[in-house]
């Protein structure tokens, strides 16, 4: 509610909220974060993009992301990974258990350590690769594969910033 009070008194305009997992201690939680759109920003604005979102094994996955911090920040790692899992539910009812499968995991980075200045956008780059047998993605009633890129920021003094985006694997 404060939230869309100040953006009726700024003119601020909201975007559908987006939750991001947040480390802190080494400990996870999803945050709801609302996308600001406008002129005024009272967080770090981020963008990821992960292209192509579709795609086959073999193929390349090209992860992009930009911010701009707004004071002078020292970034210890940026790392994209790629994450493929089969998750199953066996039997039913009380006795239904669910288990998961790592498919792949790799990873890649984003940038070496580095100072960002404040006010100058961060451009980070890197490609992540399937692999050639990559199961495809589907979903049932009770197993389903899913693969999604994973891009964690750690900058120090913050809390790590860390987004799932996931991508469909076709045959």
């Amino acid at each position: 509610p404060l939230g869309r009070r100040r953006a009726a008194e700024t003119g601020e305009v909201l975007a559908a909220p987006r939750e991001d997992l947040v480390r802190v201690a080494g400990e996870e939680r999803r945050e709801a974060v609302p996308d600001r759109v406008g002129v005024r920003r009272d967080h770090v604005h981020v963008e990821l993009a992960v292209e192509p979102e579709t795609a086959r094994g073999g193929d390349t996955v090209r992860v992009r992301l930009r911010f701009r911090p707004r004071r002078d920040v020292e970034i210890e790692s940026a790392v994209a990974k790629l994450d493929g899992r089969e998750f199953v539910v066996a039997g039913a009812g009380k006795h239904a258990r669910s288990f998961h499968v790592a498919l792949h995991e790799s990873q890649a980075s984003l940038q070496p350590p580095r100072r960002a200045a404040a006010g100058r956008w961060v451009e980070l780059e890197t490609t992540l690769r399937l692999p050639d047998k990559a199961p495809s993605s589907f979903a049932s009633h009770s197993n389903h594969v899913r693969w999604k890129v994973e891009v964690e920021v750690r900058i120090a003094g913050w809390p790590d910033w860390c987004q799932f985006h996931p991508i469909t694997v076709r045959p």
